[in-house]
């Protein structure tokens, strides 16, 4: 018999009291919970609670009454974003640009490895003997827009020829341990070792996964980023789903250079709300947002500003500065950013992650005996569980071994999580009858 009880939710002294199913749903999200809908698919588009969507509405009021305002007086508060995510996810306000969705970060930071490559181009290092071709570093879970963003690269680079080389490593599937995740990577990097040592390749930019896509999988990022880094690599990591799921989440603690996530998918913003977070010495090395407009932080050394962009612009562009001026466009999602994160305060924040990743576990189990499968890793790290893809301590789902294919559909975060209250009868092979959803049993951060 699958035990359909929910797990409680987890204390949080530091935080307010969680509040969670169907109050939550129809106080802050009527828009949903009035329809009898469910929804699955955070992943995807989120959901954002009324609070949000009536601020991003105010926004967008505000540039039609007067543009000409707006585009003065209120587009500037997008650092008020900047700051707001600094203060949830760790770091100083300078080093987060606030932008549509990964994909714009990550095509901002492919944009940022190619300038790397031209500047070697341009130094004359491509002619130097035994210098090699340059070396992207992926995986086979790495998230397809990102692949092409890097794949765009390299077409561009042939155009100057060079030979842009893409690795992947092969992740496990099923995945039998977050260590099973390191042991593929340390194989691939040692290959590359041998052929940087040769002078066939030069490492460039590794892109890591936090969770990865499809399957969704915790990897254990702060481990993965310091064996890249040892091997050469620049290092970006596709946080996307992080923020909101993660518990303790610290953005600059992983020591990448660069670190993508959206605010839209578990965060509670409008969509699209993201943010790219990089160091300063990323930054000075070339990186701007892949739309050109006003604020381009040129990088001509001993550029004078004339009188008229140090009137508009005081301080001279960045690469927040550059996210925040785009011309005609709805930056509501964007400045709704804080509004966003106080909610996800408001219903716990790190509690709220710690419940939803006991409800994975959860789902977990009820799935694995409804289908009469095995969870798709034996080391819930690989799934589920801190910052760093380690187990929480809390104790892991009950796995039951039946053969048959590995369940994936529990690996990813649930969004908004439901419960059949009455599950269906079992039929003539006992198992339950699909039922539809009649409860919701927690919310997704």
């Amino acid at each position: 018999m699958v035990n359909t009880s929910l797990p409680a939710a987890p204390a949080c002294d530091a935080e307010p009291p969680l509040e969670c199913g169907r109050t939550l749903a129809e106080v802050h999200f009527p828009h949903l919970s009035s329809k009898g809908i469910c929804r699955l698919n955070n992943g995807s588009f989120g959901a954002a609670p009324r609070a949000v969507l009536e601020a991003c509405e105010r926004y967008r009021s505000a540039w039609c009454d007067d543009p000409d305002g707006f585009w003065l007086r209120t587009l500037p508060a997008l650092r008020n974003s900047q700051v707001a995510i600094a203060e949830m996810f760790g770091g100083s306000a300078d080093d987060y640009g606030v932008v549509d969705n990964l994909t714009v970060a990550a095509t901002a930071v492919a944009r940022w490895a190619e300038r790397r490559v031209l500047r070697w181009v341009g130094e004359g290092g491509h002619q130097s003997v035994g210098s090699g071709s340059p070396c992207v570093l992926l995986n086979t879970f790495t998230y397809n827009a990102v692949r092409n963003s890097f794949l765009s690269v390299r077409d561009s680079l042939r155009l100057a020829g060079v030979d842009l080389v893409i690795i992947d490593v092969s992740l496990p599937f099923p995945c039998p341990s977050a260590a099973a995740i390191e042991a593929a990577y340390v194989e691939t990097l040692t290959a590359i070792r041998a052929r940087v040592e040769s002078g066939e390749i030069w490492p460039l930019m590794a892109s890591l996964d936090h969770i990865s896509s499809l399957p969704a999988v915790v990897m254990p990022v702060a481990s993965l980023v310091a064996a890249c880094k040892a091997a050469g690599f620049a290092t970006f990591v596709d946080g996307a789903h992080a923020p909101g799921y993660v518990a303790g989440l610290s953005v600059p603690s992983f020591g990448a250079d660069f670190y993508a996530a959206n605010l839209h998918k578990w965060c509670f913003a409008g969509a699209g709300a993201a943010f790219l977070w990089s160091t300063p010495a990323a930054r000075a090395a070339g990186l701007h947002h892949p739309v050109v407009s006003h604020d381009y932080a040129r990088e001509e050394p001993g550029v004078i500003r004339s009188e008229r962009e140090r009137l508009q612009r005081p301080d001279p562009p960045d690469f927040g500065s550059e996210c925040r001026m785009l011309g005609s466009r709805d930056y509501a999602p964007m400045l709704a950013v804080p509004e966003a994160l106080a909610f996800f305060r408001s219903v716990g924040r790190d509690a709220a992650c710690l419940r939803n990743a006991a409800l994975c576990r959860w789902a977990a189990a009820l799935l694995t005996d409804a289908w009469r499968t095995v969870a798709a890793s034996e080391d819930e790290g690989a799934l589920w569980g801190d910052a760093d893809g380690r187990p929480p301590r809390s104790g892991g789902p009950n796995r039951r071994r039946r053969g048959g294919v590995p369940a994936a559909a529990p690996l990813a975060p649930l969004g908004w999580v439901r419960r059949v209250c009455n599950p269906g009868p079992r039929d003539g092979a006992g198992l339950r009858s699909p039922m539809a959803p009649t409860q919701l049993c927690g919310v997704q951060s």
